[in-house]
């Protein structure tokens, strides 16, 4: 009978033991939790980030009648060598 209530009480102490150890994990896990919590809060509190698309106002440029005649040909030229190469 001894040796049960001593085997008993070894087992009792493990166990205890255990339990402390799970007892002092989950308080760790409960402070990395509520910090964690903590910085969400922070981060959901803050202002939202603006983003600034620049407004581009182009101004028309002037093209001469011989460059605009030059680039028609260009244009006719490079339609021409295309049609050429699908033939």
């Amino acid at each position: 009978m001894k040796q049960r209530i001593f085997y008993l009480e070894k087992q009792l102490q493990t166990c205890q033991k255990a339990n402390m150890e799970l007892v002092e994990y989950m308080k760790i896990q409960r402070r990395r939790y509520e910090k964690k919590i903590n910085e969400l809060l922070k981060k959901a509190n803050q202002p939202p980030k603006v983003i600034e698309i620049p407004k581009i106002i182009e101004k028309p440029v002037y093209v001469p009648a011989e460059d605009c005649q030059k680039m028609a040909i260009m244009i006719d030229e490079f339609i021409k060598i295309q049609k050429e190469k699908k033939e």
